[in-house]
């Protein structure tokens, strides 16, 4: 399916939900590469749908609504009740944030105010993610494929480790590079794997994603262990949004420090009283 296809799609798939659940959709979406306008033919349509609840009897229905769908094979995504988001853990919605566009509804309504801990969070769970998986990998699988897909997803953590930093988030390939600086010659190591067999170049790439998991666990897991809040310093960034909350372990105002955090989604949530992002 060419990207030019992807809209109608939506829109097709908009009319039919709307057909089987009506008033009871919260939100329609669509993120991945489709949403990035950087899709292949053979790239996933990940279609996000929220509805008031989930049942066994939606999740069947909304099956066989992608069931008559075009392309049936490349639909993927996510479906949840609004209930279960409103409790997901943090990190694991900083890209689900970022990375979804809106189709029906907004998401403003159904997440919780986003913190700079959120980022932090995320970027520690992809580095302890990435770095588990390339060292076993590089031990039992010597897969290149595996290692395809953990370079791409290198992507997605360096965006958060960035935004921890920054409190700026860069979707497009170009700007993430600009703004990550030197550190940017991650992004540039999926091309030396698609398509390859493994061999010694596969260690030394696998090597340096390692070594660069493991500095961001360094990173952003020394103030997970201290509990510091996770607002950037003054000099990063002079006040607080209006919306910004700051996720802190303990406290209920922030001090400058570097990013890390260890509140849940909904627990921790402080009113701002130091400059934070």
């Amino acid at each position: 399916m060419d990207q030019s296809e992807t809209g109608p799609w939506m829109s097709l798939l908009r009319e039919r939900l709307m057909e089987t659940f009506g008033d009871r959709i919260i939100f329609i979406g669509l993120q991945g590469s489709r949403a990035r306008g950087e899709a292949t033919e053979n790239s996933d349509v990940d279609a996000v749908v929220i509805l008031d609840r989930v049942s066994h009897e939606d999740v069947v229905s909304y099956r066989c609504i992608l069931d008559s769908m075009p392309y049936r094979e490349l639909a993927c995504g996510f479906l949840s009740g609004v209930g279960e988001l409103s409790g997901w853990m943090a990190g694991d919605l900083f890209q689900f944030r970022h990375d979804t566009i809106p189709i029906s509804g907004s998401l403003d309504a159904v997440l919780p105010p986003e913190g700079i801990g959120d980022a932090a969070e995320a970027a520690l769970a992809g580095a302890c993610t990435i770095y588990h998986m390339c060292v076993h990998n590089m031990v039992h699988e010597r897969s290149s494929e595996i290692l395809d897909g953990l370079s791409k997803q290198c992507r997605f953590t360096l965006s958060a480790a960035v935004f921890a930093r920054t409190g700026a988030y860069y979707g497009s390939i170009s700007d993430l590079r600009e703004a990550a600086g030197e550190e940017s010659r991650i992004l540039d190591l999926r091309d030396s794997v698609q398509g390859a067999e493994w061999d010694s170049r596969m260690d030394g790439i696998s090597s340096e994603i390692i070594e660069w998991t493991s500095s961001l666990i360094s990173e952003f897991g020394s103030d997970r262990r201290t509990g510091i809040s996770t607002c950037q310093s003054s000099s990063a960034r002079p006040s607080c949004p209006s919306r910004t909350r700051c996720r802190t372990s303990r406290r209920t105002s922030c001090r400058p420090a570097r990013p890390g955090g260890t509140a849940g989604p909904r627990s921790g949530w402080g009113s701002c009283a130091g400059t934070c992002t």
